[in-house]
């Protein structure tokens, strides 16, 4: 958001404002919500979005929504509102506003970069240590600040809305390592020259569905050597 207000204020006067209404962030296909994975489309997720100006985190005059489309494309909404009723907040050049949500590497992000691929993204500026410039997975597919400017013509004040649209950030995974273990039940010396081929599958902790085999490799094979 601080690049997005660079962007803003530096075509318009010192002493303008601007009025932010919202900011709309798309999730990727490579990351899943942390604390309100089972939310429905439609769902007040606010009280697990943390919105800060600066270093105070702000308690009040904000909603958070999450909304599902007919493409599964998942979004969250955070809409402001003054503290007169009307909507939307005055913010001044020097404001920094800050909207934040824990996702994680979706299954999708897992399959891609243990089949081998390469990370097929690098985060923009401005968006991190971890993310910025570095190789990942965008977490966001669109991220966008809707706002207005306030100007004043012949004493009559007017503020169109328009918007800007936010750098995309970056995440990595971390793959780890199963370890096998083969061992007959009546004796390995009785098997030297007897092979067994395994499949591997894989389930998430809680999940509904079936487990799933494993891409790579798709079977994998035990005898005395290994």
């Amino acid at each position: 958001l601080t690049k997005a207000f660079e962007q803003i204020y530096s075509t318009i006067t010192s002493s303008a404002k601007i009025k932010v209404f919202s900011i709309t962030d798309t999730l990727s296909q490579w990351v899943d919500p942390v604390d309100f994975s089972n939310a429905t489309n439609g769902a007040d997720i606010t009280q697990y979005v943390t919105v800060k100006n600066g270093s105070t985190k702000l308690t009040s005059g904000y909603t958070a929504t999450y909304s599902v489309d007919s493409s599964d494309n998942r979004t969250v909404t955070v809409t402001f509102n003054g503290t007169d009723g009307t909507d939307g907040i005055v913010a001044e050049k020097t404001d920094v506003i800050d909207v934040s949500f824990k996702v994680k590497p979706s299954d999708d992000a897992y399959v891609n970069h243990a089949s081998g691929n390469a990370y097929p993204n690098t985060g923009d500026a401005n968006t991190g240590d971890v993310s910025a410039g570095k190789p990942g997975y965008y977490s966001n597919a669109d991220a966008k600040l809707n706002y207005c400017v306030f100007t004043e013509v012949n004493n009559v004040t007017s503020c169109d809305l328009t918007e800007a649209e936010y750098p995309h950030p970056v995440v990595q995974v971390k793959l780890g390592k199963i370890n096998i273990t083969k061992q007959w039940s009546d004796g390995n010396d009785k098997h030297a020259k007897d092979s067994v081929t395994v499949q591997l599958q894989r389930k998430a902790i809680g999940a509904s569905t079936d487990a799933k085999n494993v891409d790579s490799p798709i079977t994998l094979t035990l005898n005395a050597a290994n």
